[in-house]
């Protein structure tokens, strides 16, 4: 399941105060047919930009406050449920009326968009639900 969400757009995962790159990683929440839910968590850092000021003796024999920037990275992680389809193996059918039909059978229940779709190999995925 994870080369199936890492194939997918990271930032449909992705915490919205996340400012770094996000770790995907995958959990099975049901499995039946040709259809498993997962719960994507994505782990990323809220980044904050700060300011030291740093105590250094000058050659002129004074101390000086130096600036040092620096980066503050705080943990942030969100889940999000997506639907994994196998492609299932009927002789008669080529894959591409496989993923017809696949796409047609979730269009006709919550999907809405061409984007919300995902194809990933002989996979399909989309996602459900996205918890804050």
């Amino acid at each position: 399941h994870e080369h199936v969400v890492n194939a997918m757009n990271e930032s449909e995962f992705a915490h919205k105060l996340s400012g770094t790159r996000n770790i995907l990683k995958t959990s099975v929440v049901k499995s039946g047919g040709f259809c498993d839910t997962i719960r994507v968590t994505a782990y990323g850092y809220q980044t904050i930009n700060r300011t030291d000021y740093i105590p250094v003796m000058g050659g002129d024999g004074r101390s000086h406050n130096v600036p040092v920037n620096w980066v503050e990275y705080i943990p942030v992680s969100q889940d999000t449920d997506v639907n994994v389809n196998a492609v299932g193996e009927e002789k008669e059918e080529t894959y591409a009326d496989k993923f017809k039909k696949a796409i047609e059978s979730m269009r006709s229940g919550k999907l809405a968009d061409d984007k919300d779709v995902y194809t990933v190999g002989l996979f399909l995925a989309y996602i459900i639900k996205k918890s804050r």
